[in-house]
């Protein structure tokens, strides 16, 4: 407070306050502030000290209260000392209780860091050892494929030379036979035939899963294919005295597809089809236009044979899975069967499934599309994680289609200066140019180029929002079953594309996963 030379020395002890005219003082405060305002009113004539929030008639009492009892103004001369002693008392005690709450705050902290750490080592050794595992895996798996091979090819020579020299003995060229030998030659030639069969399924394995195999499409007609299957299999369930019959669309198109692979689909359904159908009991085969997509074919194996439980349903596409047979199951081949011809439905980009009841039957359901991958069709394969790019490029070159990769949008961006890629299959989360960035430089410069968003992200995530920004895209979310990838490629070649630049839309297409839009038969 300023003072003059004459009153300086008072100045010392009294501490001189406001005078001016006043009808009362009310103090509203916070809670924290009580204590503070309180010792101040005792020195400043201030009425009264209120807490917030105040009800309405308690200020209203309180203002009436301090109109009745004002006085007329007053100095009042309050010792300094005193004031300052207990203004500096209630100051240390907040400033005690703030460092005592930083002190914990800190302490707090400090454990977090410590678990924080813990679960960082952890995480890390954990990643190390699904590594080591993943690499332990990855031997063993190429372990088990040189072994079907070596295994196949060392069977074949002499499972060949063995048919032949029964045949010879069976045709008579090395002499005639009496009926019972040539029977028992007969049983011997069929069993090198189930033989060579199974010798087949390990070669094909094979093939799909080191991706050597390669599909050879051309547009041929499903209806001429079916009707030669019939004819084939005919005779065989002529034998067992069931029903075999065939129902096509009329003006069902022919589509690309590899004639031999997808025969050898239906042969194995069928024949499984008619194994556990009893006798005079029926086997149908029915294809034509999807009901729910147009730019598909469906293809129905329907039988009224033992039928399946909901658990065998589930597992019967597994590599190596068998499906137990009460009789012994002498007829039971290595459990490979099924499994290619998942694998082979998957390469044409469709799907397979059961629909079965047990003691009633089962129908097995093929769906492909019109449209086929093709050999040329060149897909661009964004993700910073190298084990995700290895694994999506043997699987699409597996395929038939061209695959390249990048490790984030920066490289992408490069490649495609360099070629065009007909489909962008990218992750948001990205070092460097992320697949926002990436998906925003593509609409600027390549217009509507088909572009999949596949992505761990949630839905509202800030990436997620950004991304809608530069629309239209497909929306997959990790991890994406194989078949649904290769369908949604496959849906988006014939897409039109415009590539001028700066043209963007507003449609976002999610595909959900596979097995949930699988359909009831």
């Amino acid at each position: 407070m300023k003072t003059t030379s004459a009153n300086r020395s008072d100045a010392m002890d009294i501490m001189t306050l406001p005078t001016a005219p006043t009808k009362g003082v009310i103090l509203v405060v916070d809670d924290d502030e009580r204590d503070e305002a309180r010792a101040l009113a005792k020195y400043c004539s201030v009425s009264d000290v209120l807490t917030k929030p105040v009800p309405r008639s308690e200020l209203l009492a309180t203002i009436d209260a301090a109109c009745a009892c004002s006085t007329a103004p007053t100095r009042v001369q309050v010792p300094n000392g005193e004031f300052d002693e207990e203004h500096r008392r209630l100051l240390t005690d907040k400033l005690a209780s703030k460092v005592a709450e930083l002190e914990a705050a800190l302490k707090a902290s400090k454990a977090k860091e410590a678990e924080l750490l813990k679960t960082v080592h952890e995480t890390i050794k954990t990643e190390q050892a699904l590594e080591e595992t993943n690499r332990d895996l990855l031997r063993k798996n190429q372990e088990i494929q040189n072994f079907y091979h070596t295994v196949s090819h060392e069977l074949k020579t002499p499972l060949t030379a063995a048919r032949e020299f029964i045949s010879i003995l069976i045709d008579g060229l090395a002499g005639p036979l009496e009926p019972v030998p040539q029977e028992y030659l007969r049983i011997a030639r069929e069993s090198c035939d189930r033989l060579r069969i199974c010798i087949d399924d390990l070669m094909d394995a094979t093939r799909l899963e080191t991706g050597k195999l390669r599909l050879e499409m051309k547009p041929s007609s499903l209806s001429a294919l079916i009707r030669k299957l019939v004819l084939t299999l005919g005779p065989v369930a002529a034998r067992k005295q069931i029903s075999l019959t065939e129902e096509v669309q009329p003006d069902l198109p022919d589509f690309p597809f590899d004639e031999n692979r997808l025969m050898q689909v239906l042969a194995n359904l069928v024949n499984n089809a008619l194994k556990f159908t009893p006798e005079k009991g029926s086997v149908s085969i029915a294809a034509g236009e999807a009901p729910d997509d147009p730019e598909a074919v469906r293809i129905l194996i329907k039988d009224t044979g033992c039928g399946l439980p909901s658990e065998e349903a589930d597992r019967i596409f597994e590599r190596l899975y068998q499906v137990p047979v009460p009789d012994g199951g002498s007829s039971q081949g290595v459990g490979l069967g099924l499994y290619i011809c998942r694998e082979l439905v998957h390469s044409h980009g469709g799907e397979i499934w059961v629909d079965s009841q047990l003691g009633v039957g089962s129908t097995f359901c093929v769906e492909i599309p019109k449209v086929t991958p093709s050999e040329a069709l060149h897909v661009l394969f964004v993700d910073d994680d190298s084990r995700m790019r290895e694994l999506m490029s043997r699987v699409l070159t597996r395929t038939g289609f061209d695959v390249t990769t990048a490790e984030d949008g920066t490289l992408a961006l490069q490649q495609m200066k360099r070629s065009l890629p007909d489909v962008v299959i990218t992750d948001l989360a990205m070092p460097n140019t992320d697949g926002v960035e990436l998906l925003k430089e593509i609409r600027q410069q390549w217009g509507l180029l088909p572009v999949i968003i596949l992505t761990g992200c949630s839905p509202d995530a800030a990436a997620m929002r950004r991304a809608m920004e530069f629309s239209p895209f497909t929306l997959l979310a990790k991890p994406c079953p194989t078949e649904q990838l290769i369908k949604t490629i496959c849906s988006l070649r014939h897409k039109a594309v415009s590539c001028s630049a700066g043209k963007t839309g507003t449609l976002v297409r999610p595909l959900c996963n596979s097995a949930a839009r699988r359909k009831k038969i």
